[in-house]
């Protein structure tokens, strides 16, 4: 039995194989065997490991010789096939320390009863409650590629608006040729980013409402030695930092334009909340989906329809359209004195200044109060806010993030949880120490890695003394 990570290279484990099987039994229980209802319990309980399979089928058996004798008798056939799957998902130990899928069909088999299955639409973006991207190695940013490979300093600034003023002129362009609105030609205008279309950066980050996809994307161009990942994020969850009025980091906005073949096929839905600093402080979820890349391995699954011919489909002619948009787009029209610049001013925010903090924690406190109505706004909370900015932005300064490389301690979620202790701190009449908020939200969190602990507390103490 292999116990954490196998040593044997992709294509010597079953890994794919076992993959592609269950999705054709999946497909033949739900669309050709009339007694196909009763045993995909079977098949799923098999997916979960031999015990979870074993004490279903005693089960099952037991409901035959009771209640429901109309209960189908399972196939020794079928049955041997479900052994199989049991056995596998039994032979490795997704908790061992370091583990890593061995490859994307590893992966694919681990999630085959958590993602999506056979025979279940993709809902539309609203009513995701998750969202998907794969990337090709681990280690990349999430972040929109406008903001890749800014200069730093003074020059950051003037660097970004020009490049924000090419993706508005050009989505203005597409929005007058297709009829589209500003978002979604913008969002048009991230999906044929590529050098070889438009070769314009946006401000928007691709993700797809189904997992599977992201799992092609995160393989595509995979070369071994790189680490791959889905990552996932929850809407819901990310939209409670983007709270209220003039939120400095912008209300997030999904986007998914009609018509476009390409994006349909992906399932694409675009995020606008792209700036990497910020964006990046919301801990996404996919640390346990990484797996080894193994050159030329592209997962597919044609039984989903996920194949390269219909991710991208050969004939595209929006490909030809777009390229005589990008030729003839002049000026976007915005500015003064003419219509209002489309281009949010959360674009703009920097995300290493204290008062960009300072005004997210003030959104968050707003949002509070107007919950309590009648409740007065507690005193000190909004000084104590202050310095909570000062010491979060310390951390995401270059000195501080190259010795904090687990985000997890300094994101949004720590921000948000010392803001509500100091808050209730102040409600409750309490003496309000931002230290004490400090300590039990960032650094008693983070308890488990000394390295960490150090460093916060240091940031700390720097911050506890005069304002800079």
């Amino acid at each position: 039995m292999v116990r954490g990570n196998s040593s044997r290279p992709a294509g010597e484990h079953p890994w794919q194989k076992a993959y592609v099987r269950y999705r054709e039994l999946e497909r033949q229980l739900t669309d050709e065997d009339p007694h196909g209802w009763a045993f995909l319990t079977l098949l799923g309980a098999a997916s979960q490991g031999r015990h979870v399979f074993d004490r279903k089928i005693r089960e099952y058996r037991a409901v035959r010789r009771g209640p429901n004798p109309n209960l189908p008798e399972p196939p020794d056939s079928l049955i041997g096939e479900l052994q199989t799957i049991a056995r596998l998902r039994s032979s490795y130990d997704r908790e061992a320390p370091g583990f890593v899928f061995e490859d994307p069909y590893h992966l694919a088999f681990h999630q085959l009863m958590w993602w999506r299955g056979y025979g279940r639409p993709i809902p539309p973006a609203a009513d995701c409650l998750r969202l998907y991207r794969g990337q090709r190695k681990d280690a990349w940013e999430v972040g929109a590629k406008i903001y890749r490979g800014l200069p730093e300093g003074p020059e950051r600034q003037a660097e970004l608006r020009m490049r924000a003023a090419d993706a508005c002129r050009v989505g203005h362009a597409i929005a007058d040729r297709l009829g589209f609105s500003f978002e979604d030609a913008m969002a048009v205008a991230q999906h044929y980013s590529a050098a070889d279309i438009l070769g314009t950066p946006t401000w928007l980050v691709d993700f797809s409402r189904d997992p599977w996809v992201g799992l092609f994307f995160a393989t595509d161009g995979g070369e071994t030695g790189d680490i791959g990942i889905v990552w996932d994020i929850m809407p819901s969850e990310y939209s409670r930092f983007t709270a209220g009025e003039g939120n400095p980091i912008g209300r997030l906005q999904l986007v998914v334009p009609h018509g476009v073949q390409r994006i349909e096929n992906q399932a694409g839905v675009f995020v606008i909340a792209g700036l990497p600093q910020i964006f990046d402080q919301y801990v996404a979820f996919g640390w346990g989906t990484r797996f080894r890349q193994h050159t030329g391995l592209l997962f597919e699954d044609p039984v989903l329809g996920i194949r390269a011919d219909t991710i991208y489909p050969p004939d595209d002619p929006l490909r030809r359209v777009l390229a005589e948009v990008r030729a003839a787009a002049v000026d976007c029209g915005c500015g003064p004195g003419t219509k209002p610049c489309a281009v949010s001013p959360a674009v703009f925010t920097d995300p290493f200044e204290p008062k960009t903090y300072e005004g997210l924690l003030t959104c968050w406190l707003n949002e509070f109060q107007a919950e309590r109505v009648g409740a007065s706004e507690p005193a000190g909370v909004r000084e104590a806010l202050a310095g909570l900015a000062r010491f979060h932005a310390r951390l995401h300064a270059p000195d501080y993030a190259s010795r904090l490389p687990n985000i997890v301690s300094r994101s949004l979620n720590r921000l948000r949880d010392a803001f509500e202790t100091l808050y209730f701190q102040a409600s409750r009449n309490e003496p309000v120490s931002l230290g004490e908020a400090i300590k039990k939200s960032y650094v008693n969190q983070m308890l488990w890695t000394g390295d960490h602990v150090t460093v916060l507390l240091e940031a700390l103490s720097e911050t506890l003394g005069p304002p800079a």
